[in-house]
């Protein structure tokens, strides 16, 4: 994450502060502040530790019970996703990935951009900037093992996959999804 990318993140929690349920205010508060210090110090590794994880998930636990979205439970392993569904109705999702594998995972939603029929274990043989064309990216979420994560994402009707683009263990290895990390469905 560039420093640009958390001085936004700052000003999108100091808005949610202002009008934060007392319950979470804390949490916003505590998650403001570790962007603030990536700002300062230009460290994306304040942001991978445990403390910025346990804010966010209760912050989401609160949402998860409170706000009017579907949750939708995907597991990690070496190296394939299990709970992908085929189709899903479009509207607001939180895409909850746990990871049961030995190496880090993530979930990396794409939705296919109109008029793209490529296959899409052809479109993942190409550069990345050019998937990156044929491709939209809406949201992604990490996760080390034994771990998870979550991604919030509004998606609209169309065709979408989850892929990981994790390196493989070895030093420099190839991404998970060549060795079939990709799930591919509809929202409808």
């Amino acid at each position: 994450m560039t420093s640009v990318v958390a001085g936004r993140l700052v000003l999108l929690y100091e808005e949610q502060a202002r009008s934060a349920p007392r319950a979470l205010r804390e949490d916003v508060e505590a998650v403001t502040e570790l962007y603030r210090e990536v700002v300062r110090t230009g460290d994306d590794a304040l942001l991978s530790g445990a403390e910025l994880g346990k804010y966010l998930n209760r912050l989401h636990s609160f949402e998860l019970s409170r706000c009017d979205f579907e949750s939708v439970p995907v597991e990690a392993v070496d190296y394939s996703y299990e709970g992908v569904p085929e189709e899903v109705k479009a509207g607001v999702l939180s895409f909850e990935l746990s990871n049961n594998g030995k190496e880090n995972h993530e979930l990396a939603l794409f939705r296919r951009n109109d008029g793209v029929e490529e296959p899409l274990d052809e479109l993942l043989k190409l550069p990345r900037a050019k998937f990156d064309e044929m491709m939209t990216l809406v949201g992604i979420a990490r996760a080390a093992p034994g771990n998870g994560a979550f991604s919030v994402s509004r998606v609209l009707v169309g065709e979408y996959a989850v892929v990981c683009f994790q390196a493989t263990a070895t030093s420099g290895g190839p991404p998970h999804h060549t060795k079939g990390m990709f799930e591919e469905f509809k929202v409808a």
